[in-house]
């Protein structure tokens, strides 16, 4: 049997397909694959990009890592060092607290050797005034069997000088502050005794005391005392004759550069004229002239008015 024999006996009932190939159709495959391609090289490509940014970023996680572990380590050491300095501040608490347990062991002795050298100080200042006293009451005796007017005169005068010194321990003796004597105090129980042995206030004799809180080492006030008590004294006896009435004044005054200016004045009669109070034969003035050299003071005198005295000087503290 040839072949178109055979082609000829399919039955023609049967359904037969022809697929034609064209060349557009050829094309369009083509490019399909060749986008595939390219499609499938994309993502290859990105996959290698992806690749190595996760290697790069293992690379930065191993770093961070070998970081972690450094920072850790400098941590330690840091924390060791903190150990150490904690160690050394308690070292260090230790021994200041213990410096200052010794510290108050010392003041507390310090106190108490104070509060004993304070006790003694009073009991001297207590003493000395009361042995003063005596001397006093001693001279008061014996000028009453002394049969002259004028010894008479000299013992009392000497009896109020010693009064005047045992006033600045007496004053001392009752002051906390065992250095220091307030002058504003002192003045006026010194020139009330002084007023009170001359009969001043029945004499129409005022007093004015101008000192303030002015507060004197003993160096200052013993001479100071004995300056006013003997200016006074001369005032009172002779300044106001003849039931003459007047004003004694005693004022003390500190400037600002420190310097102190004490004036003690009167209302009185004044001075004769011709008097140089440097050159009389009179012991009163000559010790007021003496404790002003002893001060360091300057020494003006003025008649106006009457009579005062100025000194001027600086403080002498211990």
């Amino acid at each position: 049997m040839n072949s178109q024999a055979g082609w000829g006996e399919i039955p023609a009932t049967a359904r037969v397909g022809v697929v034609l190939a064209t060349p557009d159709a050829l094309g369009l495959e083509r490019q399909s694959q060749r986008a595939t391609q390219r499609a499938m090289l994309n993502i290859l490509d990105d996959f290698g990009v992806e690749q190595r940014r996760l290697e790069e970023m293992q690379k930065a996680i191993l770093n961070i890592a070998e970081d972690g572990e450094a920072e850790r380590g400098r941590l330690r050491e840091t924390q060791k060092a903190v150990l150490n300095i904690l160690d050394d501040l308690e070292a260090e608490k230790a021994l200041l607290e213990k410096t200052q347990r010794d510290v108050i062991h010392s003041e507390q002795v310090a106190r108490g050797s104070l509060r004993e050298k304070e006790v003694l100080l009073k009991e001297i200042h207590h003493r000395v005034k009361n042995n003063l006293q005596v001397i006093s009451s001693l001279l008061n005796l014996q000028a009453r069997y002394l049969p002259d007017p004028a010894a008479r005169e000299i013992f009392r005068a000497s009896q109020h000088r010693v009064q005047s010194i045992a006033l600045v321990h007496e004053k001392l003796y009752q002051s906390a502050d065992l250095s220091h004597v307030d002058f504003d105090d002192y003045i006026a129980s010194l020139l009330g005794n002084l007023f009170e042995t001359f009969d001043a206030g029945e004499r129409g004799i005022s007093r004015t005391i101008d000192v303030g809180a002015i507060r004197l080492s003993v160096d200052v006030a013993i001479p100071c005392g004995l300056i006013v008590n003997e200016l006074v004294t001369n005032a009172l006896k002779h300044a106001f004759p003849c039931g003459r009435e007047g004003i004694v004044r005693v004022i003390l005054r500190e400037g600002a550069d420190g310097a102190l200016d004490l004036t003690v004045g009167d209302d009185g009669v004044g001075l004769p004229d011709g008097m140089d109070p440097r050159k009389t034969s009179s012991l009163g003035l000559d010790l007021v002239f003496t404790f002003a050299d002893q001060l360091g003071a300057a020494v003006e005198i003025g008649r106006q008015g009457g009579t005062f005295y100025r000194f001027r000087f600086r403080r002498i503290d211990p």
